[in-house]
């Protein structure tokens, strides 16, 4: 069993992570355990409104043997108590099968997404030692459920943190060397995508090898299947017949440093090349096409609106016709550069890119325009209602927004009923005022206890001179006295810490004195009394300010603690839900809903139905996130249908589409 997880940042596509989890198509079935698309928006808004990082953290779970349901959901549950992670923080689980991959392992598998912000204090949940920590669960998951054991690469670490109960059956993977990986899950995944067989080749890669006799017969051997070596930034890299990189060769061979650097010494390798689209330095023949500067969206607005206000000025003199938006948007249309036959693919790509930026320019100027062509009609349409306008609808909606979120926010700010914050400086004074007799009364006794020591310690001395059995009589009769004295000192300073705790409501229940009590009662206050600290603190020091000041401290941070609970009760926490949902929904773009969506809206606004809006609006990102997919996915193909790609160079196509689909997700998934 592997579990593994990653970070996801907080400002990735709430609805894409949601769909990813619920409804991906590229599985064949989907079993949604928890989550809801306003938990994960929820999740990311808390990373971005703290400024942190990440605001999930995404865990999988994978399995050679075959997984029941109440297996992952176990394995779900040994993370959350592993890390410590509550309920409410598991924003996202599912479970996935996906039967594409070859059948050595369980098609299905698990994923889990946890919150990583704090929603009250922004605090980062944290993750220490988490790589061996994930292999522990996974190795003590493996044990009880009579799974086979995998070695991982932190087996020592794992070893030395399980219960005892699991250490002879994990010992074993203690032994010998770690895995050599030499591909990362995320290589690996794209080179799957892309035809590659990363571990095929590695085995046959190492049994040639079992056959070769030194570096040059290997080279040879894998020259016949069309495989070459090349040298990469850092290392040796092998690449397979279709010149796809496979990874490292030392790795793929399992070799050590040394034991590989003398395998290869005395030969020479061809740099590994370039490729279109990477980290490599770019091409100089690129320099030989200089874009022209594409016109700025502000500068197109800048024109309109000097078109438009020249116009004005002569209204005077003669009225000018009216230039419908329709007509402006119309003529936002820049002039594309074209690529010539005896450019080269370099310089093919350098002006597609320019003609791609223009374009994109234009379409957000045409999408300005049209927000505010569209914002004005809408409006300016009449409602059903004859009664009321869309002003006055609006007008009443912006109202009970800002009502409501001025009435949850008064249940957030609202103060105990009873208590209010105490420091240390309070409940002393407090203790010393309430307490000032039966302190006084413990001190006396507690300075006759030291005394009758004393005297004990004086007849002890005396005890060998001539007088001795009479002061060994004296000795005894105040030793007896000396035992039940203390006995009374701990009852009476365990009577005081009880009576402190309940005059400041930590303790409900009101102590007895000590003179009341049944033997059965005394015995229970003195086994009370070695467990507890303020009052051994009260007894064992002569400065009864030690105590006091303890008791203080405990005293504030139970203060503290109750009155975070009341700020987290159900209350505040619906308030917190539901300020979520207003600050959603107090300012939305009009322009953007399609009729259909601006139709509902108008009816929940009506009503005053918060939840609905909501609810409409999350449904609206999700339908404006599949239709960019849907269009990246056409300028991904026509992309490389207009650049000649396809004719020089087949295998860019789907590199260039898989590119540009992960620059616009942000966050990508690892299966």
């Amino acid at each position: 069993m592997i579990i593994k997880s990653n970070p996801m940042v907080s400002d990735s596509n709430p609805i894409g992570v949601y769909d990813y989890f619920a409804t991906n198509d590229k599985n064949e079935d989907i079993e949604l355990l928890k989550g809801t698309p306003q938990d994960v928006e929820n999740c990311f808004a808390d990373g971005e409104d703290f400024n942190r990082k990440n605001a999930m953290r995404h865990f999988q779970i994978s399995s050679k043997e075959p997984l029941t349901d109440e297996q992952f959901r176990d394995a779900i549950s040994r993370i959350q108590q592993e890390f410590e992670i509550p309920d409410e923080d598991v924003v996202l689980s599912a479970i996935h099968t996906y039967r594409s991959h070859s059948g050595e392992r369980d098609p299905r598998h698990g994923h889990v997404g946890i919150r990583l912000v704090n929603s009250e204090t922004g605090q980062v949940r944290r993750f220490d030692n988490l790589y061996q920590r994930q292999e522990k669960i996974a190795r003590m998951f493996e044990v009880d459920n009579g799974l086979a054991l995998v070695k991982g690469r932190h087996n020592v670490a794992v070893y030395e943190n399980v219960p005892e109960e699991y250490k002879d059956a994990i010992k074993p993977l203690t032994e010998g060397p770690l895995p050599n990986s030499f591909v990362r899950d995320g290589a690996y995944q794209a080179m799957k995508r892309n035809g590659g067989k990363p571990f095929d080749i590695r085995a046959e890669a190492k049994e040639i090898l079992s056959r070769c006799d030194n570096f040059q017969s290997f080279q040879n051997a894998i020259q016949e299947k069309g495989w070459t070596i090349e040298q990469g930034k850092k290392k040796l890299i092998l690449n397979d017949e279709n010149r796809k990189f496979v990874g490292s060769l030392d790795r793929v061979l399992g070799m050590k440093k040394d034991e590989f650097q003398q395998f290869i010494d005395g030969h020479e390798f061809q740099v590994a090349r370039p490729t279109v689209g990477g980290t490599s330095a770019p091409n100089d023949k690129l320099a030989k096409v200089a874009p022209v500067e594409p016109l700025k969206a502000s500068e197109k607005a800048q024109e309109v609106d000097k078109d438009a206000s020249s116009t004005t000025d002569q209204s005077k003199a003669q009225k000018a016709p009216e230039v419908s938006l329709d007509s402006i948007i119309a003529q936002v249309d820049s002039e594309k550069m074209q690529a010539s036959e005896g450019m080269t693919y370099q310089e093919k790509q350098a002006v597609s890119f320019a003609n791609k930026q223009e374009q994109e320019k234009d379409e957000l100027t045409k999408m300005q325009l049209s927000a505010q062509k569209k914002l004005a009609d809408m409006m300016q349409k009449p409602t059903q209602s004859n009664e009321h306008n869309f002003y006055e609808i609006w007008g009443d909606w912006s109202k009970y927004v800002n009502h409501e979120i001025n009435k949850q926010n008064d249940i957030l700010n609202q103060e105990h009923p009873r208590l209010k914050h105490l420091d240390d400086e309070e409940v002393r004074r407090f203790l010393y005022k309430n307490f000032k007799s039966e302190l006084s009364d413990f001190k006396e006794r507690r300075n006759g206890l030291i005394t009758l020591r004393k005297e004990i310690r004086e007849h002890d001395k005396k005890s060998n001179s001539i007088t001795g059995l009479y002061h060994g009589y004296q000795k005894n009769k105040k030793s007896a006295q000396e035992k039940e004295q203390m006995e009374q000192l701990k009852l009476l300073a365990q009577y005081i810490v009880d009576m402190m705790f309940y005059k400041m409501g930590i303790s409900k229940q009101k102590p007895e004195k000590s003179e009341y009590l049944t033997e059965a009662q005394r015995e229970a206050i003195l086994a009370r009394y070695k467990r507890n600290e303020y009052a051994k603190l009260l007894v064992q020091h002569s400065d009864q300010s030690k105590a006091i000041n303890a008791i203080s401290t405990m005293a504030v941070y139970h203060r503290d603690g109750v009155l975070n609970d009341f700020k987290n009760r159900p209350e505040s926490k619906n308030a917190r839900e539901m300020l979520r949902k207003l600050e959603k929904v107090k300012n939305i773009e009009l322009s953007k809903l399609n009729p259909d969506e601006y139709e509902q809206f108008e009816s929940h606004i009506k009503d005053l139905d918060v939840d609905s809006v909501n609810k409409l609006m999350t449904e609206h990102s999700m339908r404006i996130r599949r239709e960019e997919r849907e269009k990246e996915k056409t300028n991904a193909i026509d992309d490389i249908q207009e650049n000649y790609i396809e004719k020089e160079n087949p295998q860019e196509i789907e590199r260039n589409i898989y590119r540009k689909k992960m620059k616009k997700s942000g966050q990508s998934f690892i299966r």
